[in-house]
């Protein structure tokens, strides 16, 4: 296993294991702060602020985090069950002809910008292939006003304005993270249903860009790397195997 792989195997852990281990680690200091307040000493009081801290920090966040998980599921399911009604989500394979778009994405990207951003896309799907043809410029973002706040760990998009505009999907850039950015959380593929979303990253060996929804990723056609144009449905198997033809 190489260092690319090990660092996508470790993405995957914390992100299906982020929210359960916080609600786990509040369950632990709640029974020992009710345990150390039990007790009746100073000792056992200044331990019982401690857990409770502890409990603050970990037990806050949880919430919306386990609430939004348990909506992505019911959101999965749904999709699952209804392919006419969401083929987006059901694409098996993603080609991108807005190749101007694409080539600022990747320019852009290679820039090593510090705070995330994004853009809005159009496609279509038809026969088992999403299509990507049109990106949206930065021009046209700002003249839409779509992206509503940006940072280094967030990027707040106006997805309803989108809709209103007839496009179905979204692009964002992470500026860090590496080969554990294949391994997408349910927070970032948590867009409107029936949208094929992109996501670009910094490689050592130059910008990557994969394709993702609901309930799957895609990457680079190994035949087509050099252009991206290309996407391909892949489990966590071949992620893995890509990975290694890499050589990182």
């Amino acid at each position: 296993m190489t260092l690319a792989t090990k660092l996508y195997s470790i993405g995957r852990i914390k992100d299906e294991c982020f929210d359960p281990l916080l609600l786990t680690t509040t369950g632990i200091f709640t029974k020992n702060a009710i345990e150390s307040y039990s007790a009746g000493t100073a000792t056992g009081f200044l331990g019982g602020l401690l857990c409770s801290y502890v409990i603050f920090r970990a037990g806050v966040p949880a919430i919306p985090f386990t609430s939004g998980r348990l909506r992505y599921y019911k959101h999965i399911l749904e999709i699952a069950a209804n392919k006419t009604k969401y083929p987006l989500e059901h694409a098996q394979r993603v080609q991108i002809t807005d190749l101007s778009g694409l080539s600022q994405l990747l320019s852009r990207t290679n820039a090593y910008e510090k705070n995330e951003w994004g853009t809005f896309l159009h496609a279509t799907e038809k026969d088992g292939i999403a299509t990507i043809d049109k990106l949206f410029s930065d021009e046209e973002m700002q003249e839409n006003k779509l992206i509503l706040r940006a940072g280094k760990e967030m990027i707040l998009a106006n997805d309803d304005e989108a809709k209103n505009l007839g496009l179905n999907g979204f692009h964002h850039y992470h500026p860090s993270g590496g080969t554990m950015n294949y391994s997408l959380n349910y927070a970032d593929k948590s867009r409107p249903k029936n949208w094929i979303n992109l996501l670009t990253f910094n490689l050592p060996n130059g910008p990557e860009i994969i394709a993702f929804n609901h309930r799957h990723i895609y990457i680079p056609d190994d035949s087509k790397k050099s252009l991206k144009t290309e996407l391909v449905r892949a489990t966590p198997k071949d992620i893995k195997r890509y990975l290694e033809r890499m050589n990182l």
